[in-house]
């Protein structure tokens, strides 16, 4: 992948008010490491704890920012004194549009009833009925990966996309934690034959793919980086933000660096 970095001058409309929320930024960020270092540790701290003029995506920023700076602190014997003015151009509200591929539900319920017809053949040692209704799952989970990355695929080519990015897939069965309940339905599903299916469609249609560190996708907050986890479908974190728990680690794979 080749990546092509410019330097540009922005020339903004209103700039006394760009330097004083520069300033300002400054002082929360010091202001938080002073916090921080009196107390020999950061506090758990949010927008709706900082008394700050700077937009509640900055105000994150800059928490973020005095933690950093606070552990550095911590190799360095002394706390840095931030001076020079910083700027930050945020588009984390731009987080587009979700598209859900698959019927998760109806897909559970089929393997469910697979499931419990091959108990019921165990018990009657019928092992060639078991056999047949394995391949015949395997046929249908192969059928249904191949249309969920066709529907992918086509979707990326309508919305003009250049770059599709992926969960890197090693040891997910390992990682991943689910119920009970639904632990064959994870450990049994072709994630990998899945991403073969994507990758070989896009490629066919110019669009490259990518695999990114799949660690804490679905718990950190996309607008604050705090890490909560998701009740039930829905994901809500202190900062005020709320959204389906499959939307927020869409978001976070978008945002995330190509793994290695």
């Amino acid at each position: 992948m080749q990546v092509l970095t410019v330097t540009i001058r922005i020339f903004p409309v209103q700039p006394d008010i760009l330097r004083h929320l520069g300033k300002e930024y400054i002082r929360v960020v010091n202001l938080l490491t002073e916090q921080a270092e009196q107390l020999r540790s950061f506090p758990k701290t949010t927008t709706k704890n900082v008394e700050t003029i700077l937009p509640s995506a900055v105000c994150n920023q800059s928490i973020r920012d005095a933690k950093s700076v606070f552990r550095k602190s911590k190799k360095l014997g002394g706390r840095p004194i931030l001076k020079k003015p910083v700027y930050f151009v945020n588009n984390q509200n731009s987080t587009g549009k979700t598209c859900f591929f698959g019927k998760g539900r109806q897909n559970k319920y089929i393997r469910r009833k697979h499931q419990q017809r091959r108990r019921q053949l165990g018990k009657l040692k019928k092992l060639s009925a078991i056999r047949k209704l394995g391949n015949k799952e395997q046929r249908w989970m192969k059928d249904q990966n191949h249309k969920i990355s066709r529907q992918i695929v086509n979707t990326a080519i309508q919305e003009g996309v250049s770059i599709i990015k992926l969960e890197r897939l090693e040891n997910i069965r390992k990682t991943a934690r689910t119920s009970r309940k639904n632990a064959k339905n994870l450990h049994n599903w072709t994630f990998y034959q899945l991403q073969q299916c994507i990758s070989y469609k896009v490629n066919l249609a110019g669009i490259q793919v990518v695999e990114v560190n799949p660690a804490y996708t679905s718990q950190s907050c996309p607008a604050c980086r705090e890490k909560n986890k998701a009740k039930d479908r829905m994901y809500e974190c202190s900062c005020g933000f709320h959204a389906h728990r499959d939307r927020v680690g869409a978001i976070n794979i978008m945002r995330q660096p190509v793994a290695d």
